[in-house]
């Protein structure tokens, strides 16, 4: 279920064997919090893995989101201040370079001209970083991030330059 400017899920059941005699050598590498790449679209994070056995075969349902939602663990405790979105020269001294001070693994990927120079005020008391960046920072800064689960970056663009105009024309009768 691919989402644009959300959490994207991929949910999938995977047998313990195929047949009567054929053991599926990945079925004990399925647990929480590892890692599967979908080619052409990214990593996924295990969030849940359920089993049911019914006598024959075991079967796992694993519930998995887009590399980001690892952003959904990290808390983010009285942070606030008046500061740039992103600055090239100074990084540390950004909203987006106080965030990556705090989830080392990712990278800053693409930040539009437009928002370089702006300024918002915040003061969070408790949240994730995944709902301030989703919520908060994206209201304040008129901006949609989009995150590349296979490089670890975060990207930000302003909502204006997200969309583009095409000849497309969707309707019922042509969808």
């Amino acid at each position: 279920s691919l989402k644009y400017n959300s959490l994207s899920e991929f949910t999938f059941d995977i047998p313990n064997k195929i047949g009567d005699n054929i053991f599926v050598e990945s079925y004990d590498l399925i647990k929480g919090k590892r890692l599967i790449l979908v080619e052409n679209i990214g990593y996924f994070r295990i969030n849940n893995v359920s089993e049911s056995d019914d006598g024959a075969k075991k079967i796992k349902q694993v519930t998995c989101n887009l590399l980001e939602s690892e952003l959904v663990q990290k808390k983010l405790t009285a942070f606030g201040g008046t500061m740039k979105l992103y600055d090239l020269l100074s990084p540390q001294t950004s909203l987006l370079g106080m965030i990556l001070a705090r989830i080392p693994t990712w990278t800053i990927g693409v930040v539009d001209s437009v928002l370089m120079n702006a300024y918002r005020t915040f003061n969070i008391d408790n949240s994730t970083i995944y709902g301030f960046l989703m919520d908060d920072v994206e209201n304040a800064y008129g901006c949609i991030f989009t995150f590349d689960s296979y490089n670890k970056t975060i990207s930000a663009t302003a909502r204006e330059n997200a969309v583009y105009e095409s000849d497309i024309y969707l309707s019922y009768d042509n969808l």
